[in-house]
């Protein structure tokens, strides 16, 4: 999956910085033994309530604003089958997409909303920090 970055949000290809935990949704296929991302040449195998972080240090993006790296989410619930709740924490690194997607370099994935508390949805977070 590829993220076109949003000029917007990212005037200089630099990530935003999570203030606190945001709220957002992600993708995942089930398969016999568990679920994991569809996207990826090598899925990765996903368990909830588990803090994952990207392997690389930093997220990078190509010359044309594209990312290609990170771990991809939605920033809204598009009523999708096997789209979850998920969290970026705070102090995580991440892009924002013009499709309603983002990338981060951490996150952690619940089976619904009773299982996490104080995160701010994406909508809510850009109005209270003002970006």
């Amino acid at each position: 999956m590829c993220l076109k970055v949003n000029r917007v949000f990212h005037p200089i290809a630099e990530p935003l910085i999570a203030q606190q935990d945001i709220l957002v949704y992600k993708y995942l296929n089930k398969k016999t033994f568990g679920f994991e991302t569809p996207y990826r040449c090598y899925p990765i195998r996903f368990k909830f309530k588990k803090y994952y972080k990207y392997p690389e240090t930093k997220i990078g993006i190509t010359g044309s604003f594209e990312c290609y790296e990170g771990i991809h989410s939605f920033k809204y619930n598009a009523r999708m089958n096997n789209l979850f709740c998920a969290i970026i924490p705070k102090g995580s690194e991440f892009y924002v997409g013009y499709e309603d997607d983002i990338v981060s370099n951490n996150l952690t994935i619940y089976k619904n909303k009773t299982e996490f508390k104080d995160a701010i949805t994406f909508t809510k977070y850009f109005q209270k920090y003002k970006l």
